[in-house]
């Protein structure tokens, strides 16, 4: 199931409601492939202040946006877009306004939205649901993507790295830090291992402090209860993980005991 929030914001309240309503349609016409698709409004604004409140107090990560572009006397909403995009970088801006001229300022400030939209288009429905199944489209080619990276971010910067280098995530002896050993860097990073454990499905517990990439691993010992990882380190895991250490040694074909056994002397 995939489920996606929406945003709208518009200083015409009647206008927004109009909004949502074709919004809903729009997403009632979005084609579904294997998947079921959901969707709720997270927030329908008329001021460009509500929409950051609301990114501030709800974690957005690829949210789906239908600005007004003049909104009030000290914001419009290509500068709202701006800071939407620091808040939620897979933001899919959608810009939905009476006032054509505003257009070349979306291409000034690089928003880089899914669509312009006039709101006296006279076939305006049609453009909205053609505008939403091209940001399905977009979030969908992104998600995939994803999946095949794990990002974590060291200070302001964000580092993606390929899931297949992942060997393990450890905790460190530092609050809320974090160690990521891959096949060729150690990099620490400002995280949660509970947080990682839920965000990763690539990932399996081995202890409350460790993380591994399954498909990494040359070999575990079951008795010694220690799994060498391909890079040669050797990883203990907790004897409540007994049962679970079963099953990826069958999901996996993991060599167990006479290569441990070999690769532990």
């Amino acid at each position: 199931m995939a489920e996606y929030t929406i945003i709208i914001c518009d200083d015409d309240p009647k206008q927004a409601v109009n909004l949502s309503l074709k919004v809903g349609i729009a997403f009632a016409m979005a084609p579904v492939d294997d998947h079921d698709i959901e969707y709720e409004v997270g927030k329908l604004a008329t001021k460009y202040q509500e929409v950051l409140d609301y990114l501030d107090e709800n974690s957005l990560d690829g949210g789906i946006y239908f600005l007004d572009i003049e909104l009030d006397n000290e914001h419009n909403g290509v500068e709202l877009a701006a800071e939407i995009k620091r808040r939620d970088e897979r933001a899919q801006i959608i810009f939905v306004t009476a006032y054509s001229e505003y257009m070349p300022m979306t291409f000034e400030r690089r928003i880089g939205a899914v669509d312009y939209i006039n709101k006296n288009d006279a076939d305006l429905q049609a453009r909205m649901n053609e505008t939403v199944r091209d940001a399905l489209t977009r979030l969908g080619k992104s998600n995939f993507s994803k999946k095949l990276t794990f990002s974590y971010r060291f200070g302001r910067q964000i580092n993606n790295i390929n899931v297949e280098d992942v060997l393990y995530i450890h905790t460190t002896q530092a609050a809320h830090k974090l160690l990521l050993v891959a096949a060729n860097k150690r990099s620490e990073f400002v995280g949660d291992i509970k947080a990682v454990d839920e965000e990763n499905d690539f990932l399996a517990k081995i202890s409350q402090s460790c993380l591994i990439n399954p498909k990494n691993v040359a070999a575990i010992n079951l008795r010694k209860r220690t799994i060498v990882m391909l890079n040669g380190e050797i990883l203990s895991f907790s004897r409540r993980f007994r049962h679970e250490m079963d099953r990826l040694v069958d999901e996996y074909n993991w060599k167990v005991e006479t290569a441990a056994k070999r690769l532990l002397r």
